[in-house]
């Protein structure tokens, strides 16, 4: 007998949990970030047990509502400065489970690492590439090349521009990785040797460079979010100069710089032909 709880694969429980969960975000005194029945709090402080206590006030909601949560897929992790250090006994306490925070923690498909270089993300999307490659050299001598190229934008290079808006402030050497299984794809394509140029295959295959692509769809988001054509709150992350360029907030840390909009901003000036040095800061 189930006493609580929504059916699966209902049309109609979706929206019957988001009635029930909806008075959440109200009762917490942190950020609350909802997608379906996953949830994701966010709270920022110098003091760990001043995060932790705004972390709590979540957890006595749901069991005041007796909403259940699941201890055993909840993930924790501190983003913080690669130099400083974290208390090894801090931690939360949810159903009598100790949850400690973690170097990487996986939220809807993107890898996020304690120093946000998106580095281990990276790397886990070239594995499951260098998986999917072997399928491409497998299926090259029965397909056509148009077919291949199909194959490999449809089932690969998907994968490496999947929330690319999210990872692509992250260091070149990361990004390189990416660009490296684009070209393997089109030796593979051609069947030529793998220390073959791969710069005239692209050519041929008409296959942009990936970080081209990354700075077009940047372009696309923020005219979407300068049109308000997108989610109500997005354009609120950006702020429109007199001179139509989009004020850059600076950051004395590299993990600030790495901000989406902050790398955004600057991509979009650079397309108007401003420099980013040349604009103003603020905090």
């Amino acid at each position: 007998m189930v006493s609580r709880g929504f059916p699966q694969g209902s049309g109609l429980s979706p929206l019957l949990f988001n009635i029930f969960a909806r008075n959440l975000p109200r009762q917490c005194t942190s950020s609350v970030f909802q997608f379906a029945d996953d949830t994701t709090l966010t709270t920022e402080d110098p003091s760990l047990s001043v995060v932790a206590d705004n972390l709590m006030v979540s957890f006595q909601f749901c069991d005041s509502h007796d909403l259940k949560i699941n201890s055993q897929k909840t993930q924790l992790i501190l983003f913080k400065k690669p130099g400083k250090p974290i208390s090894d006994d801090f931690h939360l306490t949810l159903d009598n489970c100790v949850i400690r925070p973690e170097k990487t923690v996986k939220l809807l498909g993107i890898t996020l690492d304690q120093h946000l270089t998106f580095g281990p993300h990276i790397e886990n999307v070239v594995k499951k590439c260098q998986g999917l490659l072997g399928i491409l050299a497998k299926a090259t001598p029965y397909l056509p090349k148009d077919l291949l190229k199909l194959l490999y934008t449809a089932l690969i290079r998907s994968h490496m521009e999947y929330c690319s808006s999210i990872f692509s402030s992250a260091a070149k050497t990361h990004l390189k990785k990416l660009d490296v299984i684009q070209r393997k794809a089109a030796r593979i394509i051609y069947e030529v040797p793998q220390d073959a140029h791969a710069d005239i295959l692209l050519l041929f295959l008409k296959l942009d460079e990936l970080g081209d692509r990354r700075e077009a769809h940047f372009l696309k988001l923020t005219k979407s979010f300068l049109s308000g054509k997108c989610h109500p709150a997005m354009p609120s992350m950006v702020e429109v100069r007199s001179d139509k360029t989009l004020l850059v907030s600076q950051s004395r840390t590299t993990m600030g710089t790495r901000r989406p909009f902050v790398f955004a901003a600057n991509i979009y000036n650079q397309h108007l032909g401003f420099s980013s040095d040349s604009e103003e800061t603020h905090n």
